[in-house]
Formats: C-alpha cells, structure tokens, sequence
C-alpha cells in the first residue's frame, strides 16, 4: 500500500502542504494542494481570518465610515507603501481613523472579553416633574406682551429671570399674608425649575421662536381700522347699486427706511389677527423717509 501511494503522488506530480501550527494533524481544513517540492518550504497562501465576522450584520453609520478608512488606506499604500510602515498599533490606529488611546483601550477591554458584549447602557436620570397653574400661564404671556409694548425683544434668559422673580415675589407676598392670616394653608418653599425646563414649559404653552409679525399691530391702528370699515360700507353700497362699478384688486408690499426683521417669542397660532397684534411692537413707526412699494393689479 505504501509504495502504491508514492507511485500514484510521483505519477499526478502532486503533494499536501501543511499550512497551519495546530495540533490537528488529520483535520482537512490545516493542509492545501502543492506540487510535488521535495526539501522545500510548504507552499502555503496566507489567508486572512478576522478575529470577527459581521457578514450579514446591520452596520451603523460610525462602522460604515471605519470601513471606508480601511478600504481607502489599503488603495492608497498600493502607491504608498509606508502607510503600512511603523509599529502596528500605530498603523491600526491611523488606517481606522481612531486615536491611538482608543485603540488601546479597546484591546485592553478585548484581551479582557469585555469589549464583545458592548458597553453598559446609560441610564437616564428621571426628569423632575413640575406643575404650573394658570397663573404660571398667565405670567409668561403678561412678560411677553409687556416686552412688545416697550418696543423691545426680550431674551429667553430674560423671561426666565423675570418668571422666577415674580414667582418668588409671589411667595414672598403669601408668607407675608400668613404672618398676618395664620389660618391660611401654609406656604411651599421656594420655587426651583431650571432653564431647560422652563424652556420645555414655554413650549407646551403654545410659543415658539420665530419672526415677528410687525404687520399685526399696524393692521390694527384706529386708522386702518376705520378705513377698512369704509371700505367694507362702499363694496356693500356698489353691490346693491342698478350699475356696480367693476372692482380693481390692488396688492401691494412696502419696504421703508424702519423696516426691520425681528426673531422673538409668539404664539404658534393665533384665533384671531387680533390676538396676534399683542405679541409684536406697539409702536411701529410710519415710514417717512425713502421707501420701495411694489404693486399689483388684477380685476
């Protein structure tokens, strides 16, 4: 059987290399087909096996982008050798796009079986549940209201000082009643909230950070008011006339030397114009320098 054997390798010019250090002598996986060498070193490709596989696996977004830092250095040391030159956490570390802290630490936590189950999870802190009455509501729209009729956009920071002063006034005024009352229920400490918070509260109310509508107030003057009643009285008389005029739209936009453009606290929406006219500037000027109007006319 033996000489057999050799005859049959001799006649096919073919061997077995072994290709691996494992103890597993008789395992198919550890041997390739070579030419027959007789005293030559094993004829074996290097083949890469990763430490790990994520064939099939959803990769996120910061996997995706290592990925493409890998792929692109390994073009590029094609023409540059010497991006694959150095010490090999170095090397590792700049192909990955990592720091060379990070990289150290993460085979640190794998040598320590820590790094496949992922990190800990962080736990949130419970956000701290505040209640605001009506009269909480009722201040935040009276601050902002009193920001518009003096002409002037009040900073968020602003509001939330000005809230918790009158919050604080308030409790100060309901110790003083106590003093004076003691039937009266007791008084809760002072009020704490945050400026997130705060922020969060605003919010819900209904406001948001947007443009102002300069054109709310000026819609709204006496004299824009009666002109546009006047105006209503002729449509109705020239419908009920034996020969209506033809009427003539006119839109146009104006643009003046006390334009402005302001961003500030408003109401998301509005039921009425009206309503609308308490959260912008009161005191809007008339233009009466050099101003651009554009019309336009359809019957």
């Amino acid at each position: 059987m033996v000489k057999e054997s050799l005859t049959c390798n001799e006649h096919l010019k073919q061997s077995f290399s072994r290709c691996s250090d494992d103890n597993s002598a008789f395992s198919n996986h550890y041997f390739t087909a070579a030419t027959v060498t007789p005293g030559e070193p094993n004829q074996c490709k290097f083949k890469l096996n990763p430490v790990f596989s994520f064939k099939g696996a959803r990769l996120e977004k910061t996997a995706k982008k290592m990925l493409i830092n890998v792929w692109n250095s390994i073009l590029l040391s094609k023409k540059h050798p010497e991006i694959l030159e150095g010490q090999t956490i170095d090397v590792a570390a700049n192909i990955a796009g990592v720091a060379k802290k990070t990289l150290i630490s993460i085979k640190k936590e794998w040598h320590e079986k820590s790094c496949v189950t992922g990190s800990k999870p962080v736990v949130q802190p419970k956000r701290k549940i505040l209640t605001f009455d009506s009269f909480d509501k009722m201040t935040v729209r009276n601050l902002l209201t009193k920001s518009y009729e003096e002409g002037k956009v009040i900073t968020f920071p602003e509001l939330y000082q000005q809230f918790m002063r009158v919050k604080e006034e308030t409790r100060q005024e309901e110790l003083r009643l106590k003093a004076m009352h003691p039937e009266f229920p007791e008084v809760n400490g002072p009020f704490t909230c945050c400026l997130k918070t705060f922020k969060r509260f605003v919010k819900l109310l209904g406001y948001k950070y947007g443009k102002i509508d300069t054109r709310a107030s000026i819609i709204q003057r006496p004299d824009i008011v009666q002109w546009r009643g006047r105006y209503l009285r002729r449509l109705r008389e020239n419908s009920a006339s034996e020969k209506p005029k033809k009427l003539i739209y006119l839109d146009e936009t104006w643009i003046d030397v006390n334009g402005r453009i302001a961003m500030g606290w408003i109401p998301k929406t509005c039921e009425r114009k009206k309503d609308m006219a308490l959260f912008t500037f009161k005191n809007q000027k008339v233009g009466r320098g050099i101003e651009k109007i554009f019309l336009q006319v359809s019957c």
